[in-house]
């Protein structure tokens, strides 16, 4: 593999927090694609972020945004059905997407009933 380019900003963050750095190829086109799919949501983040932190605190809001907006990408599972998820499903094993009743009238025991 060629050598990457590397900003002189992320050599020093990557220093700072003991990361090293290694360029891997990837063995299929497929994942290529989950991460540009990841690095494009990132960048449609950190675009609407723009001008927004002002603070600490707008800084963890926003990278709590990512984080979530990361996990929920979706992944191209084994083929099989029922076998694409994304991060959060693998952990938690519910989908982020699952709709909450917040209709008052409506509790469990009436749920586990249908």
């Amino acid at each position: 593999l060629a050598p990457a380019y590397v900003s002189k900003t992320f050599d020093c963050l990557s220093d700072l927090l003991g990361w090293r750095h290694v360029t891997v190829g990837v063995h299929n086109a497929q994942g290529n694609g989950v991460v540009e799919r990841k690095n494009a949501v990132l960048a449609h983040i950190f675009k609407i972020s723009r001008g927004s932190i002002l603070n600490d605190s707008d800084l963890l809001l926003w990278l709590s945004v990512a984080e979530m907006s990361i996990n929920q990408v979706q992944r191209q599972g084994s083929g099989q059905p029922g076998d694409c998820s994304c991060a959060h499903e693998r952990l938690y094993g519910e989908s982020p997407r699952r709709h909450i009743c917040t209709s008052p009238e409506v509790n469990i025991d009436n749920l586990n009933e249908e």
